[in-house]
């Protein structure tokens, strides 16, 4: 019974932990100036996050899910799949800046 009670309660434990994390992960994306595209490995977008004057043809969250080939223009779609495999694995900060 303890065990199962003991491995319960890491379980809450650590729900409260990952909701901390992200709670704090949202404040220091909400305070970056600049527009902030976090991307998957394979090119899905995971999280956008615009500065208030830039805007889209959708809303940033429409892009949630979709893959750059499915919404960057044809010719830089490779260059941006290299940038996003060197930042898988470096595991660093990659700063792309492009005019589209």
């Amino acid at each position: 019974f303890w065990t199962v009670f003991r491995i319960k309660l890491d379980g809450i434990q650590e729900r409260r932990h990952q909701a901390e994390l992200e709670e704090r992960s949202t404040l220091i994306l909400d305070a970056i100036p600049d527009s902030f595209l976090r991307v998957s490995k394979d090119g899905a977008f995971l999280d956008v996050r615009l500065r208030p004057e830039m805007k889209l043809l959708r809303q940033p969250e429409e892009y949630i899910g979709l893959r750059v080939d499915d919404v960057l223009p044809k010719e830089i779609v490779p260059e941006t799949l290299s940038y996003i495999a060197q930042v898988a694995s470096t595991r660093e900060i990659l700063v792309m800046e492009r005019c589209i």
